[in-house]
């Protein structure tokens, strides 16, 4: 008698295997996850940006200007184009509790500073900055009010990279992979529901030009576990760990 081999039950289906996001959302718990290769809206360019785990408000257009651009899952920023932000403030935003922000894009074409923002009043009101990306010379981290800064410039280039910003303790430290981690003493801003906002703010014509791979939120200070899963989620997404 010959051997019979089982063979799939009727109406399995095979595994599909993990997004990326969904491998760091296990990996880490983030607050938000803004996935370049889901949760996009275009008319006309880009108008909402969604977080992937539906925790956080989406980030839609905001201004009188051209909508970002989108391809290959990643959003594309430039000079005088509108901001994407959360329309609804939300305490996942809150500056006054330890926090952290994850960036992977890459930078490139003019000089300016913010590319990544929290917002203390929104619209068209001040805003606290927990991360900045500046090219050529200078600094390219600054957080306010009174604007604490840490030196080193990112270079413009077509190269992704991650830049992970915390803020909590009194200490501002911003780990770039490879490099040694630079801290700063801050002060968080006042609590309150905050907005995250997403290249230059309302059109001004100073901002960076960047492309966004992905954006991730983290309720707390990062530490090294941390920082290895974002890496790994980073490569993915298109950056190359050294």
């Amino acid at each position: 008698m010959g051997l019979i081999l089982a063979g799939p039950s009727r109406g399995s289906r095979p595994l599909t295997p993990a997004a990326p996001w969904q491998v760091l959302n296990a990996a880490i718990a983030p607050s938000a996850i803004y996935d370049g290769s889901t949760g996009i809206t275009q008319s006309s360019g880009v108008t909402a940006w969604a977080d992937a785990l539906g925790a956080a408000p989406s980030l839609t257009s905001q201004g009188s200007g051209s909508n970002p651009s989108y391809t290959a899952g990643a959003v594309t920023v430039t000079q005088g184009q509108n901001v994407l932000e959360t329309a609804t403030a939300t305490a996942l935003f809150d500056t006054s509790v330890p926090i952290s922000l994850a960036l992977i894009c890459a930078v490139g074409g003019v000089s300016g500073t913010n590319l990544c923002a929290i917002s203390e009043a929104g619209g068209s009101g001040g805003y606290t900055r927990i991360l900045g990306v500046q090219v050529g010379s200078g600094d390219y981290i600054s957080i306010g009010p009174g604007l604490v800064n840490a030196g080193g410039a990112v270079a413009a280039g077509a190269t992704v990279r991650l830049v992970i910003v915390s803020l909590g303790g009194g200490d501002l430290n911003i780990d770039i992979p490879n490099q040694a981690r630079a801290s700063n003493p801050a002060s968080a801003a006042a609590a309150g529901s905050n907005f995250l906002t997403l290249g230059g703010y309302y059109i001004e014509a100073s901002e960076v030009t960047a492309t966004l791979y992905g954006v991730v939120v983290i309720p707390r200070v990062v530490v090294a576990g941390d920082i290895t899963a974002l890496k790994a989620y980073a490569t993915s997404l298109g950056y190359t760990a050294a």
